[in-house]
């Protein structure tokens, strides 16, 4: 058996017609969710000495360009 994949989209605070949109556009898929970034600064702007991976960096900067990203959950059993 196969394990299906959530698929969370996360849509910047600045465009909440593109949250509009992709709200309508996954309104049948029940392994969609369409969330707003509810983070107060991007991980790569925090003043603390954390490990920075490249992928959240990435992610932050793909958010700031697209105006959204989209993460690969494991689906809940």
């Amino acid at each position: 058996m196969t394990k299906r994949v959530r698929l969370l989209y996360v849509v910047a605070r600045d465009r909440p017609d593109l949250k509009e949109r992709l709200t309508a556009a996954f309104l049948d898929t029940d392994n969609v969710e369409v969330i707003v970034d509810r983070r107060t600064t991007r991980t790569a702007d925090r003043g603390s000495k954390v490990d920075r991976e490249r992928r959240v960096m990435d992610r932050d900067s793909d958010l700031a360009a697209l105006g959204w990203i989209l993460i690969p959950r494991p689906a809940a059993d």
